[in-house]
């Protein structure tokens, strides 16, 4: 049997945080995630968990008609009684509100809020698609302006030690993976391409070597002396 791979225990282990997440949530959401699951990454999902959740955690807090709800109240019917005005003081306390799980302050910035009312859009719209709400005013608020950044490119040494974090003898394939992803979507970081070009020689070497050595059966194989 093929051992696991450190991606496949990582995302075992993010499966289950979700599913605590999502106990966590009003107990139609669950048929949100369970319908985006094939086209999304579990991290993805971990992530509109949280983001969704802070919604709710907000309307019970700052929307007197849920003063006295708890998140398990909450049906699929409630979204219709949002409006997009609602929406709009959302975003305002999305600046700067109190964790529920860690009580102290959370601020998000621009790129923050767009993230979570991008979650919420996608929530939003799974009902409304399968018309068990008659509305979505998601659509009608404006996102958040992202301001583009500065590129920043790294130079090789700083390439090199990231990859020196990790056990490149037994992830170097997934080290490579990563690289490469990092490059398709930066292609104008051309240090990650000098990079990626060595290490997928070096990568191809070693399996070369690997796999020859796999093809020995072990009555062929030659003891060498380290003094010759």
């Amino acid at each position: 049997m093929k051992a696991p791979t450190y991606y496949d225990d990582l995302n075992a282990r993010q499966t289950i945080k979700l599913r605590e997440l999502i106990k966590t949530l009003p107990p139609f959401a669950k048929d949100f995630f369970r319908a985006i699951d094939s086209t999304t990454q579990v991290r993805t999902r971990i992530a509109y968990a949280y983001d969704i959740r802070v919604f709710f955690h907000f309307l019970m807090e700052e929307n007197p008609v849920y003063r006295n709800y708890s998140i398990q109240d909450f049906e699929v019917s409630d979204l219709d009684n949002i409006e997009s005005v609602d929406l709009e003081e959302y975003m305002e306390y999305l600046k700067v509100y109190e964790s529920d799980e860690r009580h102290k302050h959370m601020q998000n910035t621009e790129q923050g809020v767009f993230r979570k009312m991008s979650a919420l859009r996608s929530f939003y719209g799974y009902y409304y698609k399968r018309q068990m709400i008659g509305k979505n005013p998601t659509l009608l608020v404006d996102m958040p302006k992202i301001r583009e950044k500065e590129i920043i490119r790294l130079e090789p040494d700083e390439v090199a030690s990231l990859l020196e974090k990790y056990d490149t003898t037994l992830y170097e394939s997934e080290n490579l993976d990563i690289l490469e992803y990092c490059y398709e979507n930066y292609a104008h970081n051309v240090h990650v391409k000098e990079f990626i070009e060595r290490m997928t020689v070096a990568s191809k070497e070693n399996n070369d070597m690997h796999e020859s050595i796999d093809n020995y059966d072990s009555d062929d194989l030659i003891e060498i002396s380290l003094d010759e």
